[in-house]
């Protein structure tokens, strides 16, 4: 294998794999080598360097392509006196735009239910079709403090959490990011607002800046943590039937659009093509 006039590295080797290399000292290591070992070992040294760098690069790429707000966010509590910023939290949307970028999928392996709760496995996939990582979410079903009454909801937060679970272990983001799964010991030790916080992002209202205003004054308060669930629900319903009549508004909309143009194109039948450009009827005007 052809050499570098540089000791210890390979001919090719790009300057931010040897800058890596340079990071960890493995050049050195090698350098100590037997003359037969050291070729070698610059080969696997340089593979996985290259590893390395790749994986550095892509999540890079990746977190340039999150928007904050809107595919990750923070919670923001006070502790001691003073105002804490949590690890950011990877949302739905967040995952699912990782996977759109370097153009894999995420496909639901196993869904197990049980009485109390269920549990949700997904894979990350590539374009071969081979499984990169898998993730596990799971969610409790009514009878707790954190858990959901329907079993629909409950299935949707369970896959929801497995994607997050499953794109932060195939993209190495542990280290950058969290999931709420990730503090629940932290938010036993802080009390009950914290919980109440994870309890609005579970339900999609903390990217809601009047949700959040208004969790922090109902805190200020001394409002009890069942009076501010059940508000969260009422506004998650609201939200709901809000985006239900929207649709409708939108599907009517659409339905009077087909409506008039239908009797705009028979009008134009009746005028000599005029609104439907028929030249056989633009003649007759000549």
């Amino acid at each position: 294998m052809a050499k570098s006039k540089k000791k210890g590295t390979v001919k090719g080797t790009s300057l931010k794999v040897l800058k890596a290399v340079k990071e960890v000292r493995l050049d050195k290591m090698v350098e100590k080598l037997p003359e037969k070992q050291r070729e070698v070992a610059e080969q696997v040294m340089e593979q996985i360097m290259t590893n390395v760098v790749q994986h550095r690069i892509l999540n890079e790429l990746i977190i340039d392509k999150l928007e904050p707000g809107l595919d990750y966010g923070y919670i923001e509590y006070e502790k001691d006196g003073r105002m804490v910023t949590t690890k950011p939290f990877l949302w739905k949307p967040g995952a699912e735009k990782i996977l759109k970028f370097v153009n894999m999928k995420a496909k639901i392996k196993d869904v197990k239910l049980g009485e109390k709760g269920v549990v949700v496995q997904v894979e990350v996939v590539n374009q071969d079709g081979n499984t990169i990582a898998d993730g596990i979410g799971g969610c409790e079903i009514g009878g707790s403090k954190r858990g959901f009454k329907e079993l629909n909801v409950a299935v949707k937060m369970a896959k929801k959490r497995a994607l997050i679970d499953a794109v932060l272990t195939a993209f190495g983001l542990s280290s950058r990011f969290t999931q709420d799964a990730d503090i629940v010991e932290e938010m036993t030790r802080l009390g009950e607002w914290y919980e109440i916080y994870i309890y609005a992002e579970e339900l999609g209202l903390l990217d809601d800046k009047k949700v959040v205003r208004r969790l922090k004054q109902a805190e200020k308060e001394g409002r009890s943590k069942e009076q501010v669930k059940e508000w969260l629900e009422q506004v998650k319903e609201w939200k709901e039937k809000q985006q239900e009549k929207q649709q409708q508004k939108e599907q009517e909309n659409g339905e009077d659009k087909e409506v008039v143009k239908e009797e705009v194109q028979e009008e134009g039948k009746g005028q000599g093509g005029l609104f439907n450009n028929n030249k056989e009827g633009g003649n007759d005007g000549k």
